[in-house]
């Protein structure tokens, strides 16, 4: 077992210097993301709104969203909708999900759901603690599916 393992990490390090790993916000080695790039990561101090982005200490859909007539065809599953990080269009967090959505980067998963734990535990906590609560997965097409394998 010991010899299968240091074989593998023989392996990784031939691989590593084959293929250097990058930080991906800052471009310095050895890691996918290092921590003074993860620290950048924006975290939202408040919940809000989903339609309308008024402060709501839940997520819930505020009462002059639930009013207004050009929300009234929306369901209301968005009710209790838990933001950590906001994304925003050419941010690190942006770069992020394109990797493991587009790239393959998995390992990145890790990175990012131990800093999510890690950077708001009191408020994963009291998120958990609610009645009901959901974890959604996005719906990924068969094609892409079996064109990714995961």
């Amino acid at each position: 077992m010991i010899k299968n393992l240091s074989i593998i990490k023989w392996f990784e390090a031939l691989l590593h210097f084959a293929f250097p790993i990058y930080c991906l916000g800052c471009g310095n080695g050895p890691n996918l993301l290092c921590e003074k790039c993860l620290e950048t990561l924006p975290i939202h101090q408040h919940q809000a709104c989903p339609l309308c982005y008024a402060f709501s200490s839940w997520g819930e859909v505020c009462d002059s969203c639930r009013k207004d007539k050009k929300f009234e065809l929306l369901p209301w599953q968005l009710d209790g909708l838990f933001v950590l990080c906001p994304y925003q269009k050419l941010s690190l967090l942006q770069t992020i999900i394109e990797q493991m959505k587009y790239h393959h980067g998995y390992p990145l998963a890790e990175i990012l759901g131990k800093w999510m734990v890690n950077h708001s535990p009191t408020a994963w906590i009291q998120f958990l603690h609610q009645e009901q609560f959901e974890v959604v997965a996005v719906p990924l097409h068969t094609l892409r599916y079996q064109k990714r394998g995961y």
